[in-house]
């Protein structure tokens, strides 16, 4: 089976070159996501995989089957490290129903650098803010910064125990690109698509 993390790069020497990611949680979320880089998810518990068919929530594409969903409390994890590029575009695809004030999902982009990392984006959707939009909703952030750099995202969050909060899938998607070549659910022909051997950190 094709494994779900999804990227379409080229290194020439030394030199990062970003293009599209996309990751869904269908496999190899143990092993690509985690709490340790830099301090933005350290001391937090991790966000735990589940399925629709144990929701009653419909996915948005018949491919997507499975999600990620925080715990009570505060929770955090950390993706893999990719290229990514100021002026370049995160999606991340999320559905809440709360229940509490408290629930919520924001999601950092961090750039690595020697002695720590740097928010180069974030876009957040709490319960109580006024512009929350409940549903299924897309988070964007456009990032900052300098050039291309690696980096990864951090995904925060809570609900209450009757509430549904979840995080299907998100891609990233270098300036430039036009978002129908970095479909989530679409092979793209003609594209080889590697595991992340040197990326992971």
């Amino acid at each position: 089976m094709l494994f779900k993390v999804f990227v379409v790069f080229s290194l020439v020497s030394h030199v990062i070159s970003d293009s599209c990611v996309r990751y869904t949680f269908e496999e190899g979320y143990h092993e690509w996501f985690q709490n340790q880089w830099g301090a933005a998810c350290d001391q937090f518990p991790f966000w735990i995989p589940g399925k629709y068919s144990d929701v009653d929530v419909t996915s948005q594409n018949e491919r997507s089957t499975s999600f990620i969903t925080p715990l009570p409390v505060f929770s955090c994890v950390a993706s893999f490290i990719f290229a990514m590029s100021a002026g370049g575009t995160i999606d991340v695809n999320i559905y809440m129903e709360p229940e509490d004030i408290h629930d919520q999902i924001v999601i950092l982009a961090h750039l690595l650098e020697a002695g720590g990392d740097t928010i180069v984006g974030q876009a957040i959707n709490m319960a109580l803010d006024p512009n929350f939009v409940a549903g299924w909703h897309t988070l964007t952030m456009t990032l900052t910064g300098s050039g291309t750099y690696k980096g990864y995202i951090s995904i925060m969050g809570m609900k209450s125990p009757n509430s549904t909060v979840l995080i299907d899938s998100f891609r990233y998607i270098p300036p430039g690109m036009d978002a129908s070549e970095c479909q989530l659910y679409e092979d793209l022909p003609g594209v080889n698509h590697p595991k992340f051997s040197g990326f992971k950190g």
